[in-house]
């Protein structure tokens, strides 16, 4: 399928990506995979020992889990699925905001 690339700047002192560049440097945070059935696909994973950072998010039109992140890089996987009349980047940028104020 496509692929979309988002570019993040932590623009604000206490912004999760500022802490992320602070931490580990300059660099990819997580990327995100979109998924066809999301709670089979954390079943399997966790049963393999994934260990998860969040509990679903859930959004018109999409549904995230974020993974822990990895100790030395400080990356985490993103995984997404979404219904097929979602749009990006509505649901994007209100996900975003949405993790950004937890």
């Amino acid at each position: 399928g496509p692929v979309v690339i988002v570019l993040v700047q932590g623009i604000e002192p206490d912004s999760q990506v500022t802490k992320f560049v602070k931490k580990h440097g300059n660099g990819v945070q997580h990327f995100a995979i979109r998924v066809q059935n999301l709670g089979a696909l954390v079943k399997d994973l966790e049963s393999r020992g994934l260990e998860f950072a969040t509990d679903q998010i859930e959004n018109t039109g999409m549904i995230q889990r974020f993974s822990k992140r990895d100790v030395l890089t400080g990356q985490m996987i993103e995984f997404i699925e979404k219904s097929n009349d979602a749009k990006y980047d509505e649901d994007f940028f209100h996900a975003f905001r949405k993790r950004r104020a937890a």
